[in-house]
């Protein structure tokens, strides 16, 4: 049975109006996407976005003219971007760490 729970994204359409991306772990959601009515009688909105994992993910978007799927492109290209800085720092710590070491193993050669 746990062969079945893999790494990855994937969308949850709710409605036109709510989506929901889970991952990267199965049981994770990553971001909630949905369109908030104004409470007066305007008929105005808003399209929210919320992440806990992934603040870039987060907006407001007040054109709701704009249809979900278009929000939902926002938020895998912000989510691309986001992924690919931790990736981008987490290397460049990586190699800060092997420079440690071989600095240290350098050290421990010339040691009196």
């Amino acid at each position: 049975m746990m062969e079945n729970l893999k790494r990855g994204f994937f969308w949850e359409d709710i409605d036109a109006y709510h989506a929901i991306l889970h991952g990267p772990e199965p049981y994770m959601i990553t971001a909630v996407a949905e369109m908030v009515p104004d409470d007066d009688e305007t008929h105005n909105g808003e399209w929210r976005v919320i992440s806990a994992s992934y603040a870039r993910l987060n907006l407001t978007e007040r054109d709701i003219g704009i249809p979900l799927e278009q929000i939902k492109r926002r938020m895998v290209i912000e989510l691309g971007n986001q992924i690919k800085e931790t990736r981008r720092i987490l290397e460049e710590d990586f190699n800060n760490v092997l420079s440690l070491l071989y600095e240290g193993e350098a050290d421990d050669r010339y040691e009196y």
